[in-house]
């Protein structure tokens, strides 16, 4: 039996990333590369600030979620920057 993307999608959910860094002398790059390693397939994105609450790559992620989908966020920690990974189902 051949399931489309959204019928897979519904059965299994996605992992989806989000990344951010605060300028645009930032790079994603290694948030990506965590992301990636992680087989995290559907990833948003912002080059803002995070005291700013418009964000629209985090908007973006909120309206394409759905009920058993996956959010991985890349967390850097200063100051070697090792990057680690915060996830959370959604329900």
């Amino acid at each position: 039996m051949r399931h489309t993307d959204t019928e897979h999608r519904e059965q299994r959910g996605t992992r989806i990333g989000y990344t951010r860094v605060s300028t645009v002398s930032q790079t994603l790059d290694q948030q990506n590369e965590a992301l990636t390693a992680a087989n995290v397939t559907k990833t948003f994105s912002d080059i803002m600030s995070g005291a700013r609450d418009d964000r629209p790559g985090l908007a973006a992620l909120m309206e394409y979620v759905r009920t058993g989908d996956t959010g991985e966020s890349p967390i850097l920690s200063p100051p070697g920057f090792r990057v680690g990974l915060f996830w959370s189902r959604f329900s």
